[in-house]
């Protein structure tokens, strides 16, 4: 089940994919997608649609993020084996964790806007872990349980003001639109057991050109994943819970 969010910065309206990849309308279901309506029995009510007997959603739409009034973006940095080896900095001991600024969350195709002063913007593309009901020091077990689902997200960042400048990572992480996020999948729990290791490949794209492809990822060798050291709640979202081996194209 493909979920997302549609319409002008504000006044987004949620939405599904039918088979055939055409949008549907949700409004007359769902007032929004949010932490406080993608739990199990919202996301198995969701599941039980036809989506041929909803509204059609008109061509042309701005694809917004694919979830409404995040609480928290928490990311873990430097948690891939690939990325560690080729900047020679040691496997962390414990999750490198850091916050962005929901304000900083964008749709898909919006502008990324420079920061006053950037040197060094960057980006990364990442799979994001939606969480969609309460949780606080999950066993690993248990994790995929408190997960709505999942989303690709384009972490940009600016690595001068991260890096060069005295103070915290914030700086850098946190410009206007550092958070893209795209159309996510629903229904953690529809995952089997040989689904358990994630091994899934993400692309990143100028405008999503091909011919202008920045980075080729996939999620094999993920050090560490953060079910032991976040709290949420239903107002709250994990996102960028997991990196990717990198191959910078």
């Amino acid at each position: 089940m493909k979920l997302f969010r549609y319409g002008p910065p504000g006044d987004e309206r949620p939405a599904m994919l039918d088979a055939d990849g055409v949008g549907r309308d949700l409004s007359a279901v769902v007032g929004d997608l949010t932490p406080h309506t993608l739990g199990p029995d919202a996301l198995a009510r969701l599941g039980r649609l036809d989506p041929a007997r909803l509204p059609p959603v008109e061509p042309g739409q701005r694809l917004g993020p694919c979830v409404g009034q995040i609480g928290n973006v928490i990311a873990i940095g430097l948690n891939y084996a690939d990325h560690a080896a080729e900047a020679g900095l040691p496997i962390p001991k414990q999750p490198i964790v850091f916050s962005k600024h929901t304000a900083t969350v964008c749709g898909p195709h919006d502008d990324v806007w420079l920061p006053p002063g950037a040197q060094k913007l960057d980006w990364e593309v990442e799979l994001a872990v939606v969480i969609g009901q309460p949780a606080w020091h999950v066993p690993e077990a248990r994790a995929q349980q408190v997960v709505a689902g999942f989303c690709l997200v384009n972490d940009v960042s600016e690595r001068a003001h991260q890096l060069e400048m005295d103070g915290q990572w914030i700086k850098g992480r946190n410009p206007h639109s550092a958070v893209c996020r795209q159309p996510g999948r629903a229904g953690a729990s529809q995952r089997t057991d040989a689904d358990r290791d994630i091994d899934a490949g993400v692309l990143a794209a100028v405008c999503g050109d091909p011919i202008r492809l920045r980075q080729r990822s996939w999620s094999g060798p993920v050090i560490a994943l953060t079910a032991n050291a976040t709290e949420t709640d239903r107002q709250r979202c994990l996102a960028a819970g997991m990196k990717f081996s990198v191959q910078v194209v």
